[in-house]
């Protein structure tokens, strides 16, 4: 059982835009016409409704409403904070998630230095798939743009190296490398062509700052957006454009409690001192955390 949790979690996190279950999309986008149809739509129904699907299950639901009416319907019955995570939640997690580098990579965001880490190959590849994605990220932020999407075949860096690129402070510089070296082609290019580089950068690199095999690369990850989170709710007022990105792109790959593990903090007592009515409600169900 314990085998089958794992590797629900490693699907749940890396799984691709799926069509598994047709009958339940079309059913579900049958429920959200009954739902707002009505003359003031029951938010309870369709928080409820939401939060037994994941992002990519969503757009599914959306695509079969059609997604434009469907906004249209939303723009109708809802507003704020509320109505923004909405349309998140229905919108392909990687247009959301370019939208959310740009933000935060094009203002004074306090996850700049996190949310790289929250970046896999996998992510990068459909990312690339973005329109405009390439071009916004070289206008922003120059070569960075490009970088970003360029894979490295071959990562010739010792454990020093690298360490010294991600204690860098320019922060371009970081991120193009972490993203270019770390997770599944750091893995596969170079550490599995160095025998001996798993004694050798357990010895040489602190234990909060090792870097990862391919199969844990979800648990660091979670961490990160556990992070990004954390930035987002405390101090003076929620971040609520970050905390919407978040949402949309993690929120489904976090549940199953794995979220309360990568918050340092009662992340359920946290959102609720700032976030109210049915937008606290939707935040928490989408997480998992009610």
């Amino acid at each position: 059982m314990q085998l089958h949790n794992n590797i629900f979690q490693i699907m749940e996190f890396f799984r691709p835009t799926p069509a598994l279950f047709p009958d339940d999309y079309q059913l579900a986008s049958q429920q959200l016409k009954q739902i707002l149809s009505a003359k003031k739509p029951d938010t309870f129904q369709l928080i409820a409704l939401i939060s037994q699907f994941n992002q990519n299950e969503r757009v599914e639901i959306a695509n079969l409403y059609p997604t434009e009416q469907l906004f249209s319907t939303f723009d109708c019955n809802f507003k704020s904070d509320f109505l923004a995570l909405l349309q998140a939640l229905f919108t392909p997690r990687y247009t959301v998630f370019a939208k959310l580098l740009n933000f935060v990579l094009t203002n004074s965001s306090k996850l700049a230095p996190i949310l790289p880490y929250c970046i896999t190959v996998p992510d990068l590849l459909e990312l690339q798939k973005v329109e405009n994605f390439a071009p916004l990220f070289e206008q922003k932020l120059g070569k960075l743009g490009l970088q970003m999407t360029q894979k490295v075949e071959n990562c010739q860096a010792t454990p020093e190296q690298l360490k010294s690129e991600l204690n860098k402070g320019n922060f371009e510089e970081n991120l193009a490398y972490v993203i270019q070296n770390l997770h599944f082609s750091f893995w596969q290019e170079f550490i599995a062509k160095n025998e001996n580089f798993s004694a050798e950068i357990k010895e040489k690199v602190p234990e909060s700052e090792k870097f990862i095999a391919a199969s844990e690369a979800k648990n660091d990850m979670f961490k990160s957006v556990g992070k990004c989170l954390k930035l987002c709710v405390k101090g003076l007022g929620t971040q609520d454009e970050e905390l919407i990105g978040l949402s949309a792109v993690f929120g489904d790959r976090m549940r199953n409690k794995i979220i309360k593990g990568c918050y340092d903090g009662d992340v359920v007592k946290e959102l609720k001192m700032d976030l109210s009515g049915d937008y606290e409600k939707l935040v928490l169900a989408v997480w998992g955390l009610e």
